[in-house]
């Protein structure tokens, strides 16, 4: 099983202290955990330029564990919410967001979208 992370889901999981890569291991077993570039530079840009210092922080975060978790980058181009669809939808992957419209964007593809709850909850969005 292959699954995509969204900058929301990268932030959510920063914000709650939540091991993402574990996280998810422990729930699907084996699996391929994959970041689009495209995401890397949405954290990089709230680096520097979100309102709250909290996101910038979680952004900052999300960016280091990138890196440390050595999660594999996956090159996409255009828009970020569509880039992730059109990937996910040609590979059968499935994608972890809270992004409310990118998950009904999903969902008309027939995406397995997963979501994060309570803070360290992931579920299959229904």
């Amino acid at each position: 099983m292959q699954i995509i992370l969204d900058t929301n889901a990268l932030v959510y999981a920063a914000k709650n202290k939540l091991d993402l890569v574990q996280t998810l291991k422990e729930k699907f077993g084996l699996l391929a955990i994959y970041i689009p570039n495209l995401v890397i530079e949405e954290l990089k840009i709230l680096v520097n330029t979100a309102d709250k210092a909290s996101d910038r922080e979680a952004a900052s975060l999300a960016l280091k564990i990138i890196q440390q978790k050595k999660i594999k980058e996956i090159q996409l181009s255009g828009e970020t919410d569509k880039a992730i669809a059109e990937y996910a939808i040609k590979h059968q992957s499935g994608v972890l967001t809270n992004d409310l419209k990118l998950k009904y964007l999903l969902r008309s593809g027939h995406v397995k979208v997963y979501v994060m709850r309570q803070g360290n909850h992931i579920e299959e969005w229904n």
